[in-house]
């Protein structure tokens, strides 16, 4: 169990973690999230997976990383729909520590995107590895935040007329990753 796990970085994510996934039907928008997310996930992982290589001196891990950091850039869109059509929705509601909270991380998420764009290019090794590491491990946690906190949160306060206001809100913005079932 989490208690015992030594990954478990915190009482409270072992607490989250044993709350299961939540479950929508295909259209809703969190759902369309979700399927980002496993898009977002498997770069994200790629990036990490390729930075530990680097990081060890395989130089030819280097031009892969510098691909995969392009299509990373898609999770914007994710962030945008999220920030203009899902938090607005639960501020009206008073409920806006964990929404003022990620659109600060994304910020940082962007900003570290763009680091290891610009690193990937020319910086050492080195460098290259710690800052895309850095940046995967933000993505992830943003995930887990998201998939955990948020979208749970958000189910138990906002009603189906407010879900579909945000749903049509969402093609204004269009989708980069998943496309609405």
């Amino acid at each position: 169990m989490c208690s015992s796990d030594l990954t478990c970085t915190s009482q409270r994510r072992c607490a989250l973690d044993g709350h299961g996934p939540v479950s929508v039907p295909a259209g809703h928008p969190v759902h369309t999230l979700l399927q980002d997310n496993l898009e977002i996930r498997r770069i994200a992982t790629e990036l990490k997976r390729l930075a530990e290589l680097l990081g060890a001196g395989d130089e030819s891990a280097r031009p892969l990383l510098a691909g995969w950091l392009g299509p990373l850039g898609s999770l914007d869109n994710h962030y945008v729909r999220k920030e203009n059509q899902l938090f607005p929705v639960l501020e009206q509601k008073g409920i806006d520590g964990p929404t003022k909270v990620m659109w600060g991380v994304h910020d940082e998420i962007r900003a570290a995107l763009k680091a290891a764009t610009a690193a990937a290019a020319s910086a050492p090794a080195t460098e290259v590895a710690a800052v895309t590491s850095k940046l995967a491990d933000a993505v992830l946690d943003m995930i887990y935040k998201e998939e955990k906190i948020l979208f749970p949160m958000a189910l138990a306060h906002i009603d189906d007329a407010e879900w579909r206001r945000i749903r049509a809100g969402e093609d204004a913005l269009g989708y980069a990753l998943a496309k609405p079932g």
